[in-house]
């Protein structure tokens, strides 16, 4: 059975579609979802479902609901079977579903394993977390967000999806993908336009697109309305970020192996390959990298030494290129 809420609230076996009536009955589900595995108590759901209006024949009430919410999610069940998924509890009632039953849940844990990749596995990040936000058809808890229960879960969901993107747009920017996703951080930063990360992440997609004027006009109105709404300066981390541009920093160059240390040996042609071991006793090759010296010389090229710890560099440097350096050679 699964139960989704990351929009509005739909419960499938399988490939049926089972009906739960409008009202009481999908709020009171609702409470049980967001408590799942938790028993909530009686009193809970007369204060959260019913609030002021709370009839007489409360628990009789709430029993009654409960029955009928047992037979929206166990239709096939006989007359006097139990229905597993919502079970009477002392004082109260528990929905038994495991957190991977509900499109939530599986939100979460996605969203946590693209969050731990992305410094690592940006291409497997960005699976991860597009596949968590796949998950969303509209508001979280869509018809009953008018309900005052719901509205700390929905808060949460929310902030989460919102990061999700921001982490989602980090991988992309992180894979070059800067032009893709300029358009879609422009809307986000319209909707909340004093959300500081979002700002920065498209002020660095525009610099990447070759758009370094627009990227600082996006730090300007963000200083601005933090300015005017806030009373507050951008973040050292968004100051930074507009130094940067303003320097065209290396740092801001696209994709993560930019922002790699270089290697200074990357192109140069390996000499004496396959002479492997220790240098000591080697006159051959000594001679060999003395004569490659007058070649270097020529060329401007650098002639690097390579070898493992302890293999003799070193002596080969005392004891043959030192002394042909100081000859002129």
């Amino acid at each position: 059975m699964e139960f989704r809420v990351l929009g509005p609230l739909e419960v499938r076996d399988g490939d049926r579609r089972l009906t739960i009536a409008a009202g009481r009955e999908r709020a009171l589900l609702a409470l049980l979802l967001i408590h799942a595995r938790e028993v909530v108590s009686t009193d809970r759901i007369l204060d959260e479902v019913w609030g002021e209006a709370t009839p007489e024949s409360g628990a009789k009430t709430v029993a009654f609901h409960v029955s009928r919410l047992r037979d929206a999610l166990c239709p096939d069940r006989r007359r006097g079977e139990p229905c597993d998924v919502l079970r009477t509890e002392a004082g109260g009632y528990v929905l038994d579903v495991d957190r991977e039953a509900i499109d939530a849940g599986r939100f979460e844990r996605l969203r946590a394993e693209g969050r731990a990749l992305l410094a690592t596995d940006p291409p497997g990040a960005h699976a991860r977390l597009a596949e968590a936000l796949s998950l969303w058809r509209g508001e979280a808890y869509g018809e009953v967000a008018y309900e005052a229960f719901a509205g700390p879960e929905i808060g949460r969901l929310e902030e989460l999806r919102l990061r999700t993107f921001e982490d989602r747009i980090e991988a992309d920017l992180a894979l070059g993908r800067h032009d893709e996703v300029i358009g879609e951080l422009e809307a986000l930063v319209a909707a909340d336009p004093l959300r500081e990360r979002l700002r920065g992440q498209l002020m660095t997609a525009l610099y990447r697109s070759g758009r370094q004027a627009e990227a600082l006009r996006v730090y300007e109105e963000g200083r601005r309305r933090l300015a005017e709404e806030l009373g507050i300066d951008p973040s050292p981390e968004l100051e930074r970020l507009q130094g940067w541009i303003l320097q065209q920093d290396v740092r801001l160059a696209a994709g993560t192996a930019d922002r790699r240390p270089r290697n200074p040996y990357k192109g140069l042609r390996a000499f004496g390959e396959g002479d492997r071991g220790d240098f000591y006793g080697r006159e051959e090759l000594v001679a060999r990298l003395l004569g490659r010296i007058e070649d270097v010389a020529r060329s401007g090229r650098l002639l690097a030494v390579v070898g493992p710890s302890g293999s003799g560099k070193s002596s080969v440097v005392r004891a043959g290129l030192v002394p042909a350096l100081r000859a002129g050679t």
